[in-house]
Formats: C-alpha cells, structure tokens, sequence
C-alpha cells in the first residue's frame, strides 16, 4: 500500500456528496457508548494445578437440543448437576438480536440455601458487530455495573459483576464470544460468602470452556454489485442498494441505505423519508483529465444537507483496503444538526485509487454518542464494503480479516 504524502491529501478537504437528502428524524432515546477500556482488567488469579483441577471437576460435554453449532466440553465441579429448560425469549428482542435463551444451566449442591450457577445462553444476531461493541452495547442495555473488564480479542470479552438477586447476591464472571451467527455467552455465579473461597474455580472453569464447532463466518450474507465489468464492491444484505444509471463509465455511482425500523418511505421524487446509515460510492475515471484533488474538491462543494453543518474532524482510521487499491485512507468528521430536535451524525469519507479509477466512499451514521449500537453495526458495514472495493472481479466475496 502506497501512502501520498503531503497536506494536499488532507481530509479536511474530503467531504462527500449526498444525493439522498436527511430526514426530519427526533433523537432517539438510545443507550450511550460504554468504553470497555476505562474499566480495570479482571485481576489475576493464581490457577490450582492441573492434576489437583481434574481431580476437583468432572468433564461435560454437551450437544444443546441437538444444535451442532452450540456443542462444548467443559469441566465442572464435582457434584454439580444439569437443571436446562427449553430456551426461552429473555429481554433482546429488537433491531440486534432475535433470541436470547438460555441453553445450558448446572448448579452446585446447595449450602445454607444457596448455590451456585453456570449458564451458557445463545443469541443470534443480526448483522455484523465486532462482540467487544456487542458487549458494550448488552452491558448498558441490561444495566449491569462492571467491576473489572479483559478484552481477550475484537471478538473475545471477559468481565466481572455484582448480580444482587432478591435475597442473594452473587459474584457473577461472564465471558463473551461470538460464533458465526451466535454470541455465546457462559457465565459462573458464586454467593458472594462464597466468593473468596471459589474464585479460582471459578476463573479456571469458565476458561475450561471450548465449542466444539467453532467458526469465524460472518453473520450476515453478503452480495456483490459490480459497476459494469469496471470496479466490483460487497456489501451485506441488510443493507439496499440503489444503484444510478451507468451513462458513461468514465462517472459511475452507487447507494447503499439502511433502515432496520421499516422507516424508509419512498416519495413521487424518489428522495428518502428516513434511514438509519447511508453510504455513498462514487467511481471516476484516472482518465478523465482529472486529478484525485480536483475530485475531492468536487465532492466537498456538492455537501449541502439541509440543517446540518460539517463540524470538527474526529479522527483519522486505519482500514484495510483490497489489493487492487495502491492507495487509500479515511478520516471522520461531525456533522451537527442546527435544531435541536435532529440527530448529529458523523461523516465517514475513504478516498482509494487503483489502476484505472479514483474511488470516493461516505458513510453516513448517527453518531456513536447517540445511538452507539447503529453505530457500530454502520461502521462495521462500512469497513466491510472499502475492504472489498476492487477493479477486478475475484470470483468470490473479500472477507475482513
């Protein structure tokens, strides 16, 4: 990847052009971002040793309701016993998630009336989230308060909490990890009496945990639209693309909008009524006696989005691009609504070139701060289209790594 150096570049001058004009949205009420990084690490703990561990625990392994995808082996204390029921719908039932059941739970003898617990619960998701955005977001929404947080990996959380239930409460440690279309959660509850006594049990047992099928698919289906047989992008399903007549393929452009809450209201002029994320492509020819400057330019005096105005840069970002591209960089910016009653969005613009086009690609997103779930499963859509624009068809889907 080549890098052109210069303030000529800068994204201060890149600011993309909407065709689809905002609609008059009100401020959602929506759960604010939680920054998995400000909360201390899970303090360690020093493991009992193997031999002494096995002989402690017991091996399970588990096949739940016959579902291949949800198979694990664990090791359990000795004496703890299976009490699963038929997974039931809990409280995730909107725009992120279809179910969240419960479809593994063992409990340990009881003591003056009180156990303790394991569950492995499932969710399928509905679109791409890295599960350390996922977390954040789940966290918020049920209200829990983390005492201490790791982030193994993107897609690897581990964190601890106080579960104050009726009369009990319980030093619960839950681990998040998702798997193709599914988040699986495990977590281990100990009575807080208990807590000094069981917590390297604790820690060693839930680390024990291992799917059998693991797997790094993605979650949603992704398509492919190419601009004629010039420049080819994916992107995923849930996402509609409305592409513009290809008069010359010296110009070409495409659409993409989403909109989870059926919002989306065409009128006679064909302009939008909502949407929850936007994305915009625009593909010009290196041949058109044109320069990447004048384009940006160009692209920067066509913004005019009726009661917004482009606000500070927020950040640069590192993305990965494809092969084909011998140059590429984003930046983001705010873009602030001057009524009250509107959303502030945040501009995404990634500027490429390849062999023969220059490529300009916006997204449009209600900022993290207002809506940090859409947020993150707008930008994650995003990372995915800019990773696979190309010149040259592969025969086959780009996939992030």
């Amino acid at each position: 990847m080549k890098t052109i150096q210069g303030s000529t570049l800068r994204f201060s001058r890149v600011i993309a052009s909407f065709m689809l004009l905002l609609a008059f949205l009100c401020q959602p009420v929506a759960a604010k971002m939680l920054n998995l990084d400000e909360i201390v690490d899970i303090a360690p703990v020093t493991p009992i040793p193997l031999e002494e561990f096995d002989a402690k625990t017991e091996l399970v392994e588990e096949v739940p309701f016959g579902d291949e995808s949800l198979a694990f082996s664990m090791r359990l204390p000795n004496g703890w016993v299976s009490n699963v029921k038929a997974p039931v719908d809990l409280l995730l039932r909107d725009d992120e998630s279809s179910l969240l059941g419960i479809v593994a739970s063992y409990v340990s003898p009881a003591k003056d009336h009180m156990r303790s617990y394991f569950t492995v619960e499932s969710l399928e998701l509905k679109y791409n989230i890295l599960t350390t955005q996922w977390f954040s977001n789940y966290v918020v929404s049920q209200g829990y308060s983390m005492e201490a947080v790791t982030v193994h990996s993107d897609e690897k959380v581990e964190a601890f909490y106080v579960d104050v239930s009726g009369d009990y409460s319980y030093a619960v440690r839950i681990l998040a990890q998702r798997n193709g279309a599914r988040m699986i959660l495990k977590r281990y509850g100990i009575p807080l009496q208990w807590f000094k006594d069981e917590q390297v049990m604790q820690a060693q047992v839930l680390s024990s945990f291992k799917l059998k099928n693991p797997t790094s698919d993605n979650v949603e289906e992704m398509k492919e639209y190419g601009f004629l047989s010039e420049s080819y992008f994916d992107y995923p399903e849930t996402w509609e693309l409305i592409p513009s007549k290809i008069k010359s393929v010296n110009r070409m452009k495409a659409t993409l909008i989403q909109d989870t809450t059926n919002a989306i209201r065409r009128r006679s002029d064909n302009k939008i009524n909502a949407l929850d994320g936007q994305m915009t492509m625009y593909v010009t020819s290196r041949y058109e006696k044109t320069t990447l400057k004048k384009e940006v330019q160009l692209f920067k005096d066509k913004l005019d989005i009726p009661d917004y105005t482009l606000g500070n840069f927020i950040e640069k970002r590192e993305m990965k691009y494809h092969d084909d591209m011998a140059f590429g960089a984003t930046e983001v910016y705010e873009l602030v609504s001057e009524r009250s009653t509107k959303v502030d969005y945040e501009l995404w613009v990634s500027v490429m070139y390849g062999d023969d086009y220059y490529y300009i690609v916006s997204l449009l997103t209600p900022t993290r701060e207002s809506n940090f779930y859409k947020w993150a499963r707008n930008t994650e859509a995003y990372k995915y289209v800019i990773a696979s624009v190309r010149q040259y068809d592969d025969e086959g889907l780009y996939i992030l790594e």
